[in-house]
């Protein structure tokens, strides 16, 4: 962990969050103001864990287990939301410890006393055999109710949306778009319960697409392709903000591949 205090001009020297063997693994940070932080990482000999900080990042709590079964690897490529005290974890999971043999999965993590205890459920399951299903699936929380999720299943080249409005209690899943292999390195971001984002990778074009729901993931307007040069979308990003009743400002970074950057 580093921190920077004069907006990344200079950063502190990196301290250690956790020191496990096989720990550190796909890390994902939230802060939720200058004291009270949380990393989830993926610990390869227990699964998803999730460590706390309420000095600023001074010092760090022990990692807390939240989603771990035996013989299989949960916690994989994790993202994180807060809101409050409840702290929301999305992530790939295999149902195995073979990578080429196991079905992967996307798991949801969800605390509400600010990380000490954690329930933990499948939002969705079936997906193809070591295929790359829900490979760095996202979240965004509008509210402790109100959640959304963007993933990629590669067995049918789709991506897909998972929406809950009882705070990961239940999940309803749809595809977005299903023509072509698309959906790699989904992110999602929303605005309000109605307004959504999603940007991922068309597969077969090499090029960033965005797709915008204005009902709250009912129906989708058609894609916008973002950025048509050769290999570009590795590792999506997305963040929106509302800048009026109807005006949004969309950020968005991915790799380009040919570049190397």
């Amino acid at each position: 962990f580093i921190k920077s205090v004069d907006g990344g001009s200079t950063w502190s020297s990196p301290a250690t969050v956790a020191s496990n063997v096989g720990t550190g693994v796909n890390l994902s940070i939230y802060v939720v103001d200058s004291n009270t932080m949380y990393v989830a990482y993926t610990d390869l000999s227990v699964g998803l864990k999730v460590a706390k900080s309420t000095d600023g990042g001074s010092t760090w709590g022990s990692g807390v287990t939240a989603d771990s079964s035996p013989g299989k690897v949960y916690g994989i490529a994790p993202r994180m939301k807060v809101v409050g005290s409840t702290v929301f974890v999305i992530a790939s999971g295999l149902e195995g410890t073979d990578p080429g043999t196991s079905e992967l999965i996307v798991r949801f993590s969800k605390s509400t006393d600010g990380g000490a205890t954690w329930a933990s459920s499948t939002i969705e399951s079936g997906l193809s055999t070591g295929a790359g299903d829900g490979v760095d699936p996202s979240i965004y929380a509008v509210d402790a109710s109100t959640l959304f999720a963007a993933y990629y299943k590669s067995s049918t080249g789709d991506l897909k949306f998972a929406k809950s409005t009882n705070g990961g209690t239940s999940w309803t899943t749809s595809a977005v778009q299903t023509t072509g292999n698309v959906g790699q390195y989904a992110s999602v971001a929303a605005t309000s319960s109605s307004m959504i984002f999603i940007t991922h990778k068309d597969v077969d074009n090499a090029d960033v697409k965005l797709e915008r729901s204005e009902n709250g993931g009912s129906t989708w307007a058609s894609s916008t392709s973002l950025d048509t040069a050769n290999s570009v979308g590795d590792g999506n990003s997305i963040g929106a903000v509302s800048s009026g009743t109807t005006t949004y400002t969309v950020y968005t970074a991915y790799k380009d591949s040919t570049a190397f950057t």
